[in-house]
Protein backbone atom coordinates (compact mmCIF):
# COMPACT_ATOMS: atom_id res chain seq x y z
CA UNK A 1 0.00 0.00 0.00
CA UNK A 2 1.57 3.41 -0.55
CA UNK A 3 2.23 5.89 2.07
CA UNK A 4 0.78 8.87 -0.40
CA UNK A 5 -2.73 10.18 -1.28
CA UNK A 6 -4.13 9.98 -4.76
CA UNK A 7 -6.96 12.02 -6.13
CA UNK A 8 -8.03 11.25 -9.62
CA UNK A 9 -8.98 14.67 -11.09
CA UNK A 10 -11.56 14.77 -13.79
CA UNK A 11 -13.00 17.14 -15.97
CA UNK A 12 -16.25 16.65 -17.14
CA UNK A 13 -18.80 18.12 -19.54
CA UNK A 14 -21.66 16.31 -20.79
CA UNK A 15 -20.12 12.75 -20.44
CA UNK A 16 -23.09 10.98 -18.61
CA UNK A 17 -22.46 6.95 -19.44
CA UNK A 18 -18.80 8.06 -19.94
CA UNK A 19 -18.62 9.26 -16.14
CA UNK A 20 -20.10 6.00 -14.97
CA UNK A 21 -17.96 3.83 -16.80
CA UNK A 22 -14.83 5.88 -15.81
CA UNK A 23 -15.77 6.27 -12.29
CA UNK A 24 -16.00 2.58 -11.93
CA UNK A 25 -12.58 1.99 -13.47
CA UNK A 26 -11.14 4.75 -11.34
CA UNK A 27 -12.16 2.35 -8.29
CA UNK A 28 -11.52 -0.74 -9.58
CA UNK A 29 -7.42 0.43 -10.21
CA UNK A 30 -7.35 2.40 -6.89
CA UNK A 31 -8.37 -1.09 -5.03
CA UNK A 32 -6.45 -3.09 -7.01
CA UNK A 33 -3.29 -0.53 -6.14
CA UNK A 34 -4.44 -0.28 -2.26
CA UNK A 35 -4.34 3.54 -2.64
CA UNK A 36 -5.30 6.11 -0.10
CA UNK A 37 -7.61 8.24 -2.43
CA UNK A 38 -10.55 10.38 -3.26
CA UNK A 39 -12.18 10.98 -7.29
CA UNK A 40 -12.57 15.06 -7.70
CA UNK A 41 -15.60 15.69 -10.46
CA UNK A 42 -15.16 18.87 -12.27
CA UNK A 43 -18.72 19.48 -13.71
CA UNK A 44 -18.48 22.19 -16.65
CA UNK A 45 -21.94 23.50 -16.73
CA UNK A 46 -23.16 19.39 -18.00
CA UNK A 47 -26.96 19.79 -19.40
CA UNK A 48 -27.35 16.54 -19.71
CA UNK A 49 -27.34 13.26 -16.96
CA UNK A 50 -23.94 13.83 -15.94
CA UNK A 51 -24.99 16.02 -13.16
CA UNK A 52 -27.53 13.80 -11.82
CA UNK A 53 -24.61 10.39 -12.24
CA UNK A 54 -22.38 12.65 -10.26
CA UNK A 55 -25.40 13.28 -7.07
CA UNK A 56 -25.68 9.10 -7.26
CA UNK A 57 -22.30 8.49 -6.94
CA UNK A 58 -21.78 10.82 -3.78
CA UNK A 59 -24.39 9.36 -2.27
CA UNK A 60 -22.95 5.66 -2.88
CA UNK A 61 -19.67 6.79 -1.72
CA UNK A 62 -18.23 8.61 0.54
CA UNK A 63 -14.83 9.33 -1.55
CA UNK A 64 -16.43 11.04 -4.36
CA UNK A 65 -16.31 15.29 -4.68
CA UNK A 66 -17.71 17.64 -6.72
CA UNK A 67 -17.38 20.93 -8.00
CA UNK A 68 -19.94 22.25 -10.37
CA UNK A 69 -20.28 25.22 -12.95
CA UNK A 70 -23.24 26.73 -12.86
CA UNK A 71 -22.89 27.35 -16.81
CA UNK A 72 -20.14 25.90 -19.47
CA UNK A 73 -16.73 27.72 -18.09
CA UNK A 74 -14.63 26.01 -21.08
CA UNK A 75 -11.08 24.41 -21.11
CA UNK A 76 -9.33 26.77 -19.25
CA UNK A 77 -11.40 27.53 -16.41
CA UNK A 78 -12.01 23.67 -15.87
CA UNK A 79 -8.79 21.96 -16.68
CA UNK A 80 -7.30 24.82 -14.21
CA UNK A 81 -9.41 24.01 -11.00
CA UNK A 82 -8.43 19.74 -11.69
CA UNK A 83 -4.62 20.82 -11.03
CA UNK A 84 -5.21 23.41 -8.28
CA UNK A 85 -8.03 21.74 -6.30
CA UNK A 86 -6.99 18.40 -5.31
CA UNK A 87 -5.60 19.05 -2.14
CA UNK A 88 -4.16 14.84 -1.77
CA UNK A 89 -0.01 14.24 -2.67
CA UNK A 90 -0.56 13.35 -5.62
CA UNK A 91 -3.11 14.19 -8.56
CA UNK A 92 -4.05 12.17 -11.70
CA UNK A 93 -5.54 14.33 -14.54
CA UNK A 94 -7.92 11.72 -16.58
CA UNK A 95 -10.09 12.94 -19.31
CA UNK A 96 -14.38 12.43 -18.62
CA UNK A 97 -14.72 11.29 -21.83
CA UNK A 98 -12.93 7.96 -20.80
CA UNK A 99 -10.72 7.53 -23.31
CA UNK A 100 -7.64 6.54 -21.21
CA UNK A 101 -8.34 4.20 -19.14
CA UNK A 102 -7.77 4.89 -15.43
CA UNK A 103 -5.53 1.30 -15.23
CA UNK A 104 -2.85 3.12 -16.78
CA UNK A 105 -2.07 4.53 -13.41
CA UNK A 106 -0.22 1.00 -12.90
CA UNK A 107 2.27 1.95 -14.92
CA UNK A 108 2.45 5.74 -14.34
CA UNK A 109 3.01 4.89 -10.15
CA UNK A 110 5.90 3.10 -10.91
CA UNK A 111 7.76 6.13 -11.43
CA UNK A 112 6.53 8.30 -8.48
CA UNK A 113 9.94 7.45 -6.25
CA UNK A 114 11.88 9.28 -9.04
CA UNK A 115 9.90 11.51 -10.85
CA UNK A 116 7.42 14.89 -10.06
CA UNK A 117 5.54 15.06 -13.22
CA UNK A 118 4.99 11.80 -14.74
CA UNK A 119 3.48 12.35 -18.39
CA UNK A 120 1.60 9.86 -20.53
CA UNK A 121 2.00 9.54 -24.08
CA UNK A 122 -0.89 7.67 -26.45
CA UNK A 123 1.57 4.91 -27.83
CA UNK A 124 -1.24 4.18 -29.97
CA UNK A 125 -3.76 7.09 -31.20
CA UNK A 126 -7.30 6.13 -31.33
CA UNK A 127 -7.95 9.30 -33.10
CA UNK A 128 -8.20 9.97 -36.94
CA UNK A 129 -5.18 11.14 -38.93
CA UNK A 130 -6.31 14.93 -38.95
CA UNK A 131 -6.40 15.24 -34.87
CA UNK A 132 -3.36 13.25 -35.29
CA UNK A 133 -1.15 15.46 -37.41
CA UNK A 134 -2.55 18.15 -35.63
CA UNK A 135 -1.52 17.15 -32.64
CA UNK A 136 2.35 16.27 -34.02
CA UNK A 137 2.49 19.83 -34.80
CA UNK A 138 1.20 20.98 -31.74
CA UNK A 139 3.47 18.93 -29.79
CA UNK A 140 6.52 20.24 -31.81
CA UNK A 141 5.79 23.90 -30.64
CA UNK A 142 5.41 22.62 -27.24
CA UNK A 143 8.71 20.97 -27.49
CA UNK A 144 10.58 23.96 -28.41
CA UNK A 145 9.24 26.77 -26.20
CA UNK A 146 10.11 23.67 -23.60
CA UNK A 147 13.15 23.82 -24.72
CA UNK A 148 13.11 19.22 -24.57
CA UNK A 149 10.67 17.27 -26.69
CA UNK A 150 7.25 16.53 -25.71
CA UNK A 151 5.51 13.78 -27.42
CA UNK A 152 1.95 14.29 -25.93
CA UNK A 153 1.60 17.37 -23.94
CA UNK A 154 -2.35 17.12 -23.71
CA UNK A 155 -2.51 13.31 -22.39
CA UNK A 156 -2.83 11.34 -18.85
CA UNK A 157 -1.08 13.49 -15.86
CA UNK A 158 0.23 12.39 -12.72
CA UNK A 159 1.67 14.84 -10.85
CA UNK A 160 2.87 15.35 -7.23
CA UNK A 161 0.36 18.34 -6.03
CA UNK A 162 2.61 20.80 -4.47
CA UNK A 163 4.10 21.64 -7.58
CA UNK A 164 0.98 22.87 -9.85
CA UNK A 165 -1.37 23.55 -6.72
CA UNK A 166 -0.08 27.11 -6.49
CA UNK A 167 0.63 27.94 -10.16
CA UNK A 168 -1.10 31.10 -11.96
CA UNK A 169 -2.91 29.80 -14.97
CA UNK A 170 -4.40 31.93 -17.27
CA UNK A 171 -5.11 30.11 -20.79
CA UNK A 172 -8.92 29.72 -21.98
CA UNK A 173 -8.12 27.25 -24.24
CA UNK A 174 -6.88 23.66 -24.85
CA UNK A 175 -3.59 25.40 -24.04
CA UNK A 176 -4.35 25.13 -20.69
CA UNK A 177 -2.58 21.64 -20.43
CA UNK A 178 0.84 23.30 -21.84
CA UNK A 179 0.49 25.82 -19.64
CA UNK A 180 0.55 23.83 -16.50
CA UNK A 181 3.22 21.66 -17.98
CA UNK A 182 5.94 24.36 -18.74
CA UNK A 183 5.20 26.39 -15.60
CA UNK A 184 5.66 23.32 -13.73
CA UNK A 185 8.79 22.73 -15.88
CA UNK A 186 10.10 26.11 -14.48
CA UNK A 187 10.22 24.25 -10.80
CA UNK A 188 12.85 22.60 -11.89
CA UNK A 189 10.58 19.57 -10.92
CA UNK A 190 11.63 15.75 -12.32
CA UNK A 191 10.06 14.69 -15.21
CA UNK A 192 9.04 11.81 -17.26
CA UNK A 193 7.06 10.80 -20.64
CA UNK A 194 5.79 7.28 -20.70
CA UNK A 195 3.57 5.11 -23.33
CA UNK A 196 -0.34 4.20 -21.67
CA UNK A 197 -3.40 2.96 -23.61
CA UNK A 198 -5.24 5.61 -25.63
CA UNK A 199 -9.32 3.79 -25.94
CA UNK A 200 -11.82 5.18 -28.66
CA UNK A 201 -14.55 7.10 -27.32
CA UNK A 202 -17.66 5.44 -26.86
CA UNK A 203 -20.12 7.79 -26.12
CA UNK A 204 -20.31 11.63 -27.08
CA UNK A 205 -18.69 14.12 -29.18
CA UNK A 206 -14.94 15.09 -29.10
CA UNK A 207 -14.58 18.59 -28.90
CA UNK A 208 -10.64 18.66 -29.03
CA UNK A 209 -10.71 18.72 -33.23
CA UNK A 210 -13.14 21.66 -33.57
CA UNK A 211 -11.31 24.27 -35.59
CA UNK A 212 -12.06 27.24 -33.24
CA UNK A 213 -10.82 24.82 -30.24
CA UNK A 214 -7.41 23.97 -32.61
CA UNK A 215 -6.82 28.22 -33.48
CA UNK A 216 -7.88 29.31 -29.68
CA UNK A 217 -5.44 26.93 -28.46
CA UNK A 218 -2.83 27.88 -31.01
CA UNK A 219 -3.52 31.73 -30.45
CA UNK A 220 -2.33 30.81 -26.56
CA UNK A 221 0.65 29.35 -27.79
CA UNK A 222 1.88 32.50 -29.81
CA UNK A 223 0.60 34.65 -26.58
CA UNK A 224 2.31 32.39 -23.61
CA UNK A 225 5.62 32.33 -26.53
CA UNK A 226 5.50 36.31 -26.37
CA UNK A 227 4.52 36.92 -22.61
CA UNK A 228 1.67 37.92 -23.28
CA UNK A 229 0.08 35.24 -21.15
Amino acid sequence: MYKDSFTFSIPAYNEGPNILALVDECIKTANELQLNFEILIIDDGSTDETPKHIEALKKKYNFIKSHKHQQNMGFGATIGEVFLLPTTDWLLFISGDNQFPASNLHSMIKYTDKYDFILGYRAKRNDNIYRRINSRLYNLCISLIAGRKVIDVNSMVLVKTTYVKDLKLNAKSGFIHAEVFLKAMKKNIRFIEIPITHSNRTYGEASGGRWKTIVNAFKETVKYTIGKL
